[in-house]
């Protein structure tokens, strides 16, 4: 049997191979959610109160929790008692369990059935001591997740936490703040029941009137809340937010400028086509210039938010460069903090997927990619990744020129020297890249495709040679595809310079030349 005929063979044995179309949008999807889970760690926030226990064991620790445990019936028979004083120490005291730091008993106050209890006395306006632990104790089970905030919900204290914001106490307000604020980020459902009431303009007058600088932390992150989620809210209900957003932007304070980046962030990725240019005009400069922050948690939102807008449309991504994001993003580059380094790095591969027209400006007019290739002999392994998704999305989806711009940079030897890297992900990202790489080169038309002589000088194809033992069925394929299509001749017969296939513990390998003699690689 002709060596092709046995690969033919060989490869219809072999499971499915991995879709790089579908493994790249898994691989976006990931990137998104693993951005979105370290952003929903600070949305669903939750007061914490330090526990004092015999010692600082955790054994004690744990054995102080079980004690008060033994004692929450006691406390939630109490929440039904004539006495205030009685209501009032048994809501304290479930408030303190539902709020310690490590690991809170919220399932088993949950399973008491106290929430029945406790929701009625977000009421009791006369008592706003008793409105405040129990809203409280609310924000702490809301936080907890959505199986438990559905429970909350249940009891029907969305219009009760509502009607909190109109409260002349001020704790009582920013603790309702804190409730809608997790309802709003935990699911969109909530979100569009709290907007229906009207929530977020009532929000919108706590934040303009509000002279305490906690309360207006806490309602400029609530309010962030109720841009996000899937699917996206009708922009007729938070349109008359945007302004707002838009001045918080331009607050002294860190932290609400953080969460007002995150919020417009959220507000052009899911409605980008509802806002006007003169949002854009006001927005744009401001996002650019914090890009001088010395804070990361405002960079990296700012970064964000710039590159759904850059993508959004073609007149955007020019008011951007108009902006001199190019430079600014190439600067950002060389500073050592990773966490930016990624986020430009996801900058760069999100255009270059969704808007690949718009990469070649990019790449002309800042020294992007110089930088770029350095990062990919960075220590820091993450780094190296992000930079090769980089590559790999501009490779991809660009166009000849892209590629073409990237090769006379460098970028054939920075992506084989990636296959020496012990990861199937990346090696499976290199292949596919180089192949695409071939391809291109392919079409200018020559005898010899001159991106194959660049691999081969890069060492690029004694590695691609090694990995026809690797134990990975896809990187096989994809190394024996390349080596078959670039560096042999197709109508080659000659059995004396293809692999011979071999059985070891029953997996098929390959083996060149004779078991007696040296192995011998691939010829060009």
């Amino acid at each position: 049997m002709s060596f092709l005929a046995r690969i033919s063979n060989r490869r219809s044995s072999f499971k499915k191979r991995i879709d790089p179309t579908e493994s790249r949008r898994k691989r976006y999807e990931t990137s998104i959610n693993i951005g979105r889970k370290k952003k929903e760690e600070q949305l669903m926030k939750k007061r914490n109160i330090a526990i004092t226990s015999p010692d600082n064991t955790i054994d004690n620790y744990d054995l102080y929790i079980k004690q008060r445990l033994k004692e929450l019936p006691d406390f939630v028979i109490g929440l039904s008692s004539t006495s205030k004083s009685d209501k009032r120490y048994s809501l304290s005291q479930i408030r303190k369990l539902v709020s310690v730091e490590k690991n809170p008993p919220i399932t088993e106050v949950v399973e008491t059935g106290a929430l029945s209890l406790i929701v009625p006395f977000l009421r009791d306006f006369k008592h706003p001591k008793l409105q405040f632990e129990s809203a409280w104790i609310i924000t702490n089970i809301i936080a907890d997740g959505s199986k438990h905030a559905k429970m909350v919900v249940k009891q029907n204290s969305i219009p009760l936490l509502v009607d909190l914001l109109k409260s002349q106490n001020e704790e009582v307000v920013e603790q309702a703040i804190w409730a809608i604020g997790n309802l709003a980020a935990d699911r969109a459902k909530y979100r569009d029941i709290l907007l229906k009431q009207n929530t977020l303009n009532i929000l919108i007058d706590v934040l303009t009137n509000t002279k305490n600088s906690g309360i207006f932390q806490n309602v400029t992150w609530t309010i962030t809340n109720f841009f996000r989620g899937r699917p996206p809210p009708q922009f007729s209900e938070i349109q008359n937010a945007i302004p707002y957003l838009i001045q918080l932007l331009s607050n002294n304070d860190k932290e609400v400028i953080s969460d007002a980046c995150w919020g417009i962030s959220y507000l052009v990725h899911r409605l980008f086509k509802y806002l006007s240019q003169d949002f854009f005009s006001q927005v744009n400069p401001k996002l650019i210039s914090l890009f001088s922050s010395d804070q990361p948690k405002i960079i990296i939102p700012a970064i964000k938010a710039v590159g759904y807008i850059f993508v959004g449309s073609i007149d955007q991504s020019h008011a951007l460069i108009q902006l001199n994001l190019l430079h600014i993003l190439s600067n950002l580059l060389l500073v050592p903090k990773s966490q930016i380094q990624k986020e430009i790095c996801w900058f760069l591969s999100y255009t270059a997927e969704f808007a690949p027209n718009q990469m070649l400006a990019i790449l002309k007019s800042t020294e992007i990619i110089p930088r770029l290739l350095s990062l990919m002999n960075s220590s820091d392994f993450q780094m190296r990744q992000e930079a090769a998704w980089v590559l790999s999305n501009i490779i991809t989806y660009g166009n000849v020129e892209n590629i073409d711009f990237l090769v006379q940079n460098g970028a054939i030897k920075s992506l084989c020297n990636l296959l020496e890297i012990n990861d199937t992900d990346i090696i499976i990202l290199v292949l596919d890249a180089l192949l695409a790489v071939l391809e291109a080169g392919e079409k200018f038309g020559n005898d010899i495709n001159r991106y194959a002589t660049i691999i081969e000088e890069s060492d690029g194809l004694n590695h691609i040679n090694n990995l026809f033992t690797h134990n990975n069925e896809d990187i096989y394929l994809k190394s024996l595809e390349i080596i078959q299509r670039f560096f042999t001749n197709e109508d080659s017969e000659d059995d004396s310079i293809m692999p011979d296939i071999i059985e070891n513990d029953n997996q098929p390998r390959f083996s060149f030349g004779t078991p007696d003699s040296e192995p011998r690689k691939f010829q060009v």
